[in-house]
């Protein structure tokens, strides 16, 4: 009986502690073919519920084929939009609304129209142009993006049914060619490592209790 009170507690601990906290990574897929190079495996995008109403899309292009996502854009399909928060970044390029061009090039091809857009803007004298491709030295390159304005489980919803999508618009490819890529469906919930850590401290809190219950 004290077993199964315990299990039950653990369990219910586990899904209230792992769900404040999850990053869902989506992949990317080609959408032009215009290159022989595609870069698609080592681009993804993590949704996370950022709290006080945020969800964040957090960008990166993490592999050693060469490449740079310059351009980023949403469509919002019938649904309501999001409204944008803020930008926040690692690496060292920034990135302004909106883009340039205004949709996805070839975006034409999968009924794809971008109701919100982003385009990196280069700082001078650096040599960025975007997100660049990330081989395990240096800084890693990264763009988080916060909305407001519908629940991230509804969120999650319309990206895996496919009413919201993203696409990306990629450069510098080793060629000399760009390509553009929409999101696939999502994975499932990934607890962060500090979710992990603090259910793993309540797990070892609930069994110290029912020893010391059973020893009384």
């Amino acid at each position: 009986m004290k077993r199964k009170i315990f299990c039950t507690l653990a369990t219910t601990m586990f899904f209230a502690i792992a769900g404040t906290a999850q990053a869902i990574p989506y992949g990317f897929t080609v959408v032009e073919d215009n290159s022989t190079i595609d870069p698609s495996l080592q681009l993804s995008v993590d949704v996370t519920a950022g709290g006080s109403g945020l969800t964040l899309f957090t960008f990166t292009n993490v592999g050693g084929l060469q490449s740079t996502i310059t351009d980023i854009y949403f469509d919002w399909g019938n649904m309501s939009g999001l409204t944008f928060d803020s930008y926040s970044s690692t690496g060292e390029v920034n990135f302004d609304h909106f883009a340039n061009p205004a949709d996805l090039s070839g975006g034409q091809n999968i009924a794809f129209s971008a109701d919100w857009s982003t385009d990196a803007a280069s700082p001078a004298g650096t040599g960025k142009n975007g997100i660049d491709n990330f081989t395990g030295t240096g800084v890693q390159d990264s763009l988080t993006i916060a909305f407001t304005g519908l629940a991230f489980e509804n969120i999650l919803s319309a990206l895996d049914n496919g009413t919201y999508r993203i696409g990306l618009h990629v450069q510098g490819l080793a060629d000399g060619e760009s390509e553009s890529y929409v999101n696939g469906g999502g994975t499932s919930p990934v607890p962060e490592p500090a979710t992990m850590l603090l259910f793993g401290t309540g797990v070892a809190g609930l069994a110290g209790f029912a020893r010391k219950k059973y020893k009384a």
